[in-house]
């Protein structure tokens, strides 16, 4: 008898074990299928993107002629409220996305954001900031209840962004280049001598004006500034600024100041 209740107590732990957590999921898949679908501001400048795992994308795309993205959010909805943890700025990227779901996923950056959905009916919410209660709520509207989920592109294929280090004279350009080469996250590293620095800066400035630089024809301005072009993905930027400004030979490190 006491082995009987021994096993029968086994089965049901097993019974629980596999169920709860099966019926958890099936009861959050069915309360997040009411929200799945695309969903347009009023105001047709932002759209939602809430998939049917509870993954929710935030985006706007510009209304400027180069299709740049404004703004990006990846989050997971929990019940009505949306926990925003990463977001993507087109500001400073050399490649350009016109929708979120191209973004690789390494061109996002960690953020903590909370939003609040207020329904109106079932296809119209009030989108508020829970972190920021100044900022004015957006109405959205359902414009389609069936979507597809897009996998971003893997790290290889972020976009690369762009810091220029400055050599200390006397240093020997091929040993540094090769030291940042080897850094995490690092795309390509170009070496820039006095001179080109010089000719792009005549460029930039004077245009096809020569006799405005025909005055520097003897003395390069530039003399003893020669630097790295340095392309890198946006995820390693914190890493890779700290090490590239301690290494030995480095003036300085300039960079976008976007994020």
């Amino acid at each position: 008898m006491k082995k009987k209740r021994i096993i029968i107590t086994i089965i049901v732990i097993i019974l629980v074990v596999l169920l709860i957590p099966g019926g958890y999921y099936l009861y959050k898949q069915q309360h997040t299928k009411k929200y799945i679908g695309i969903w347009e501001s009023q105001d047709d400048k932002q759209i939602i993107k809430i998939f049917k795992d509870g993954t929710v994308f935030l985006y706007q795309n510009s209304i400027t002629d180069d299709d740049k993205i404004i703004l990006a959010k990846i989050g997971k909805l929990d019940k009505e409220n949306v926990l925003f943890s990463e977001k993507y700025d087109g500001s400073g990227c050399l490649t350009l996305f016109t929708s979120v779901t191209d973004i690789p996923k390494d061109d996002y950056l960690p953020i903590t954001e909370v939003y609040h959905l207020d329904f109106q009916g079932t296809d119209i919410f009030l989108l508020s900031n829970a972190t920021d209660d100044s900022l004015q709520e957006l109405l959205f509207q359902r414009t389609s209840n069936k979507i597809e989920k897009s996998h971003t592109r893997s790290e290889e294929e972020a976009s690369d962004y762009q810091m220029t280090a400055i050599i200390d004279d006397n240093f020997s350009e091929e040993n540094l280049k090769s030291q940042i080469e080897k850094l995490n996250g690092v795309s390509s590293v170009t070496y820039i001598s006095p001179k080109e620095a010089w000719n792009e800066f005549q460029k930039e400035y004077f245009g096809n004006s020569s006799e405005d630089a025909e005055g520097f024809k003897d003395d390069n301005p530039l003399a003893g500034s020669s630097y790295f072009e340095i392309k890198y993905k946006i995820k390693y930027k914190s890493e890779l600024l700290s090490k590239i400004q301690r290494m030995d030979g480095i003036r300085q490190v300039n960079y976008s100041s976007s994020f």
